[in-house]
């Protein structure tokens, strides 16, 4: 750098080099081209009222103090530089209009630190050519004002905020301009009258002496007080009343609305300027000066009317939509509203995650309890989500994982009597975390970690403590009939009990029954505990009911596994148990017709041998259909319903991160068992079909043992002959119609065990309706009528 600076003038530039770099931050290499703007800025000779363009200056300086919200410190600027003004400080310093230059120019360069050159933009230089030469005048005014508007002159100008000024005098009394400044406060006066309804509305006085430019600027002033009153009306008590979010959200409109009366206050100094200049306050600079404040209360007003009827979470989301404004100040200060009204949200927040404990006097959390749920469906019924309250900048899956978190630390205090571990993370301290993309990964940390640690422990202590995994194993084996060997004896020490009428059967006999089963098969070497559990359970009684349409094992549970086996599950388990019961005894009927049959094959002593044969040739026949049947059938609830639904839940309890998840693939797993098994409403008549097929064969069994016995005696057996043809006739249209069902139903695996039921296609070719059922076609018109139904 050259300069022509000797002796003193050197070194009063060393100083100005050093004070640009202390003042805009600036490294030496980059502060270069401040100091050369601020040494041309200095130099410049201007043309005109040097103590107008001081205050335009100074109106500069306030306006950026103002477009920044920062109305306290411009309040303090305006009082210094009315004190630098007064009287008794003239000539101390006589440059004050090149300091206010300096000072404002270095503001805006330590604005761009970082770019390669400081923008001036406050500065709108002119060039106006005067009689000799043109010299440049540096004049001041925010650059959506016009200079027109602030000399009076009939030229347009659009201030910011909406306001248009045409042909507007600046020159209007005193007492106008208090009127105006008790009207930006939402105070009547004689100019303006605010009116109680609707609230917030206002006419100017038709009499006043003003021009209709100047009645124009009346009016667009007027309504920032109507947005005061509109706000103030919000922060009545009765808004505080709403709970939590709003009493926050009503202390920080009060705080924004702190800033508008500090900028009110720094209007009333200007209405009284120390002596009389240029400077004074006139209409339009009234609007120039609260252009910034217009913005941020029309914004204001519009979400105080739509935020009337919010409360809570509704209330965080409203605000959180408003971060999106393509405004950046509107933005801002949405987000500001925003962190005040999430702190006492979050404070909820951050108490229920860590203890589980739910402080919501207010009902405004996104959590909520049921206070009369006992202790035993707390987790099902106790928490849930209430929706309407959820922040929409929740997901759905961080809501789940957040109410998973205070669930299972409850669940270990109150149902396990368990201490849950701290978390080894502490929570984030700023509310901002939840907004800001570089913060929010530690919240979601925190949340991760503690969701992790607390139900670990949950299914730790479920599966150690309480066996949660072999009590699944035993309803398995007991109620799904999953223990072969154990099913088969108990079979057999109840026939001939479960074979008597209902009314007949004694409990504390079939329970003798099923401890023998239990002693003399592998059950035995099941947990004790588990054994205790298992019990014997009597149906409803109807007429004509035997033992076998009662009977049914129970397992009873209770603790913290009843969490998962609710008694709605445990009544599911009933339903199958019965089902699947009453399908292994059809399988047991047709296996004892079997072993009837071969003992009786040979009958020696007979009238008719040809015809006996004959029928015995047709007995077996029908019972190999039969046999085929149940096997199937018995097959398909074995392998295809149990099984393959058993691997799939063990797989997802396994991979299961908290209770909710095994919760739900249990129910997903009784769901699927529910489905297959026909026990669904929906499945009614199939079901129906397949229970009649099952009356079919126990009738087989007495038909044929009765007619073995009039063989065997050599009566006439013309009676049995024909039950036995009706009794055929009837299975095969039973289990046409069962397999017409089948092929019709949306399940693929009912679809399938069709297909192994006539695997040869024999009732096929018997059924031409069936046999049509089969094709694409035909199945797709079925489809086509069953929705339209």
């Amino acid at each position: 750098m050259e300069m022509n600076l000797l002796g003193g003038e050197l070194e009063v530039a060393k100083l100005w080099h050093s004070l640009c770099m202390q003042l805009t931050g600036l490294p030496e290499e980059s502060v270069h081209t401040v100091y050369e703007n601020t040494l041309a800025a200095l130099g410049i000779a201007f043309e005109g009222s040097q103590e107008d363009d001081e205050t335009r200056v100074a109106e500069q300086v306030i306006q950026s103090f103002i477009g920044k919200h920062k109305e306290k410190e411009a309040v303090r600027f305006s009082d210094l530089y009315r004190r630098l003004r007064s009287p008794a400080l003239d000539g101390v310093l006589p440059r004050r209009l090149s300091l206010l230059r300096l000072l404002l120019s270095l503001q805006d360069a330590g604005e761009h630190q970082g770019t390669t050159r400081p923008s001036l933009e406050p500065y709108r230089l002119s060039q106006r050519r005067a009689p000799s030469q043109p010299t440049a005048r540096i004049e001041f005014w925010p650059p959506h004002v016009s200079h027109a508007a602030t000399e009076g002159t009939q030229e347009h100008s659009t201030p910011a905020g909406g306001t248009q000024v045409i042909g507007a005098t600046s020159h209007v009394g005193q007492k106008v301009l208090r009127d105006v400044l008790f009207c930006l406060q939402g105070v009547s006066s004689s100019l303006v009258q605010f009116h109680d309804l609707p609230v917030g509305s206002f006419t100017v006085d038709a009499e006043c002496q003003l021009s209709s430019p100047q009645r124009q600027i009346v009016r667009n002033l007027a309504v920032l007080g109507r947005l005061r009153i509109l706000v103030d009306g919000f922060c009545r008590p009765e808004t505080l009343r709403r709970g939590l979010l709003c009493e926050a959200f009503v202390g920080a409109l009060q705080s924004e609305m702190a800033e508008y009366y500090r900028l009110l206050a720094l209007l009333d100094t200007q209405l009284n300027p120390p002596e009389a200049s240029t400077g004074a306050m006139t209409l339009p600079r009234m609007v120039t000066w609260t252009s910034k404040c217009m913005v941020r209360y029309r914004f204001l007003g519009d979400l105080v009317q739509t935020c009337s009827v919010l409360r809570g979470g509704e209330l965080a989301s409203q605000l959180h939509s408003c971060l999106a404004d393509g405004d950046p100040e509107v933005s801002a200060l949405a987000r500001r509203l925003l962190l005040a009204v999430l702190q006492p949200w979050y404070n909820m927040l951050c108490r229920w995650i860590q203890t589980g404990q739910l402080e919501d006097v207010h009902n405004e959390f996104f959590i909520a309890a049921n206070t009369d749920v006992p202790v035993e469906s707390l987790w099902q019924d106790k928490y849930y989500l209430r929706k309407s309250m959820m922040p929409s900048f929740l997901t759905e899956e961080q809501a789940r994982k957040i109410l998973c978190t205070g669930k299972a630390v409850n669940f270990l205090h109150h149902v396990c009597q368990n201490t849950p571990q701290q978390a080894d993370l502490p929570p984030p301290n700023s509310v901002e975390c939840l907004l800001n993309e570089q913060q929010e990964d530690s919240f979601m940390e925190f949340l991760e970690q503690t969701y992790h640690a607390r139900n670990c422990h949950v299914l730790s202590v479920l599966n150690t403590q309480f066996k949660f995994k072999e009590h699944l194993q035993a309803l398995r084996q007991f109620l799904l009939l999953g223990q072969g060997d154990f099913v088969r004896h108990l079979m057999d020490v109840l026939d001939k009990q479960l074979s008597q009428p209902a009314q007949l059967l004694r409990e504390h006999l079939l329970k003798a029954a099923l401890d023998e089963a239990v002693r003399t098969t592998n059950a035995q070497f099941v947990d004790p505990d588990m054994l205790k559990r298992l019990e014997v359970k009597l149906l409803d009684i109807n007429p004509g009911d035997t033992g076998w349409d009662v009977f049914s094992l129970f397992y009873r549970v209770d603790g913290p596994i009843g969490m998962v086996f609710t008694p709605y599950c445990m009544s599911l388990y009933l339903r199958l148990f019965n089902h699947m019961w009453r399908t292994k005894h059809m399988e047991y009927v047709a296996t004892a017709a079997w072993m009837q049959q071969t003992i009786n094959l040979k009958v020696k002593k007979c009238q008719r041998p040809t015809e006996s044969q004959c029928t015995l040739h047709q007995c077996h026949i029908l019972l190999s259909e039969m046999i085929h049947f149940m096997q199937q059938v018995q097959y398909y609830m074995v392998f295809e319903v149990i099984e393959c639904a058993w691997a799939e839940l063990e797989s997802r309890v396994e991979q299961a991160q908290d209770l909710d998840q095994v919760i739900h693939a249990h129910d997903d797993f009784l769901a699927a068992l529910m489905t297959r098994a026909l026990l669904e409403p929906e499945s009614r008549d199939i079901l129906s079909q397949l229970r009649s097929i099952f009356d079919q064969v126990l009738r087989f069994k007495e038909v044929q043992g009765e007619l073995l016995s009039q063989l065997t005696s050599g009566t006439s057996s013309l009676r049995a002959q024909a039950s036995l043809r009706m009794i055929s006739e009837s299975y095969q249209h039973l289990v046409q119609d069962f397999l017409l069902s089948l092929s019709r139903h949306d399940d693929t695996n009912l679809q399938g065990l069709g297909f192994r039921l006539d695997f040869s296609e024999f009732y096929n070719r018997q059924n031409v309706q069936l046999r049509t059922s089969m094709t694409f076609h035909s199945r797709r018109q079925y489809q086509g009528s069953t929705a339209q139904v």
